[in-house]
């Protein structure tokens, strides 16, 4: 990482003559806090991000920030479990290993952080969670989609179904037509991104953060849809100010 950034830095200063700032993992984490949580909530609540490559998180304490990372995420425990799977089933293998791999792996990680899991709102982002909301919750356009940890099981039963195939959600429920075409080009949209193992995966990822932080003990947990952008917005505006 460290040679690629020395290079795409290098390359940058001789067209530009600007030099190249890199970030972290604890800094994207600050930066997404601080641009995808409410500001009413920035002092009360948790973000947590499953990625592709890892799941990350954090929340504001004091003028920091606290924060925990896991080298899983949805394409690489997909990628996990199917070096485990060849003699069993892939949707079999998955919960088995989310209970060896994943979960010593936050136990670990918030075992240091008490705060994380006392915060009483959590906001979730990355693509599993955008899938996750996508199929279990189609008629919410909302910017903040309520979930329940009975969502996230219901997911795991829709893709536990047929794990070979993208499910298809009940559309039949919603009512105004621009809603539901939202809804089917969002659903489109996932299927181009990720094939149903990965869903699998990432699905498992969200439950082992639900048993692990507590989703079910009053706590109020929502999908940021915008929080891709979160942290590069919180980055421009600590750079050239709120105007």
């Amino acid at each position: 990482v460290q040679a690629n950034r020395q290079t795409l830095g290098d390359a940058v200063h001789t067209a530009s003559g600007l030099t190249m700032t890199f970030i972290d993992a604890q800094r994207e984490v600050e930066l997404s806090v601080e641009g995808t949580i409410p500001a009413k909530y920035a002092d009360s609540a948790l973000l947590l991000d499953v990625g592709s490559g890892n799941t990350k998180g954090g929340c504001r304490a004091g003028p920091g920030c606290v924060a925990m990372s896991v080298p899983y995420g949805s394409v690489t425990f997909a990628d996990l479990i199917k070096t485990r799977s060849e003699k069993t089933a892939f949707a079999d293998e998955a919960p088995v290993l989310r209970e060896e791999v994943l979960a010593p792996a936050l136990k670990n990680a918030l075992a240091d952080k008490p705060e994380l899991a006392k915060r009483e709102r959590v906001y979730l982002s990355g693509g599993a969670v955008w899938a996750l909301a996508t199929l279990v919750r189609p008629g919410d356009r909302g910017d903040y989609v309520a979930l329940t940890p009975e969502d996230i099981d219901s997911y795991r039963a829709l893709l536990r179904k047929d794990p070979g195939a993208f499910p298809a959600p009940d559309l039949s429920g919603i009512a105004d037509a621009a809603t539901r075409e939202a809804a089917e080009k969002e659903i489109a949209r996932v299927k181009t991104v990720f094939k149903p193992e990965q869903l699998l995966a990432g699905a498992e990822l969200v439950k082992a953060l639900s048993d692990e932080v507590g989703f079910g003990k009053d706590k109020k947990v929502f999908f940021a849809r915008d929080a891709q952008v979160g942290w590069i917005l919180a980055y421009i505006v600590e750079k050239v100010g709120p105007k």
